[in-house]
């Protein structure tokens, strides 16, 4: 079985930091962009994309865009949001 393809939305909040440390210390999943605009988040085509809440730029087109192209998406809802 192969490792999912992942890129996150780089952000200020620790969960992104938190989550590529696992991925690097597990091999749980493979990193493969840390992106800060849409197309860097598609470039090297990931399976999933994980974006936190606090990304103005993460619409509900973008993630529709994603959806339809076969990306999975996962949102992260820190507490207080």
């Amino acid at each position: 079985m192969s490792r999912a393809s992942v890129a996150t939305v780089l952000t200020a909040r620790s969960w992104e930091e938190v989550f590529v440390s696992f991925a690097r210390e597990t091999a749980a999943v493979r990193v493969v962009s840390r992106a800060y605009e849409p197309e860097e988040a598609t470039r090297r085509s990931p399976n999933v994309i994980i974006a936190g809440s606090e990304t103005p730029w993460v619409s509900p087109a973008i993630v529709k865009a994603w959806r339809r192209a076969g990306i999975r998406v996962i949102g992260v809802y820190p507490a207080g949001d």
